[in-house]
């Protein structure tokens, strides 16, 4: 009887296993390529989205040497990798702390170094530009502005940044509901084609963000991503929502 009952657990056991790598595979779209107090607001997540993402850190030591040596003109750059190498909360700091005494463009350029030189040293800098994605929305206050203001640097992790923060702004700021922030024309700014890789950026971001809106509640957060009119729209978010729960 013993024997019997562990053998139906397992078999359970497997198919709940199997169940969810389907799933999650099913939301894998195939890609074709066409053409400040609230800037503090962060939270954890990871994705991958494009073929930097796929080189992994040889160890966070070795990385965080390198940036700790970063030598470039921008006095800004070097100093904020010198304090922080890969710590993502303190280069998020470090630039709250800029934004304060700083010009827009001095604050903007100094942003995009930094992106750009985690993404061309090869370092898995997702979770960083996470954070910086948040602090960008904090700092801009506009989603629109923000959303052009960012890129696909670190596997889209400004984007997925900014809907975060963008949520939980309407949501703690704003006071607003979670059932009623607009989720549809959410990304409409960066074009309505769903095959656009920096749109499928912003959708999948919109589901980081739902996510953490419903406080990774998986079925309220899918329900949402259901308002995009793309179903490739739709499996980006849903995407996102599995993501965050990871």
């Amino acid at each position: 009887m013993h024997r019997i009952t562990s053998i139906l657990i397992f078999s359970v056991v497997l198919a709940i296993v199997v169940v969810t790598s389907l799933v999650l595979f099913s939301f894998t779209p195939s890609f074709k390529e066409q053409g400040s107090d609230t800037a503090n607001l962060t939270t954890h997540s990871i994705a991958a989205q494009n073929k930097t993402q796929l080189r992994y850190p040889v160890n966070n030591t070795f990385y965080d040497e390198k940036l700790k040596k970063y030598e470039t003109k921008n006095q800004h750059v070097k100093s904020i990798f010198s304090k922080c190498g890969t710590d993502s909360h303190c280069a998020t700091d470090s630039m709250s702390t800029l934004s304060r005494n700083e010009t827009k463009q001095t604050v903007l350029d100094t942003l995009n170094e930094i992106t750009a030189s985690y993404d061309t040293m090869g370092m898995l800098c997702h979770n960083q530009a996470h954070h910086l994605g948040e602090f960008l929305y904090g700092y801009s206050g506009n989603l629109t502005e923000a959303l052009l203001i960012a890129d696909r640097k670190c596997g889209g992790g400004l984007y997925h940044g900014i809907m975060k923060n963008y949520f939980q702004t309407e949501l703690f700021f704003e006071k607003a509901n979670a059932d009623t922030i607009p989720v549809r024309e959410s990304c409409d700014i960066l074009g309505n084609n769903p095959y656009s890789h920096i749109r499928l950026e912003c959708t999948h971001g919109t589901g980081h963000a739902l996510s953490r809106a419903y406080n990774l509640d998986v079925f309220s957060a899918l329900k949402r991503c259901d308002e995009f009119n793309s179903s490739i729209d739709q499996r980006a978010c849903y995407r996102g929502v599995f993501m965050e729960n990871l």
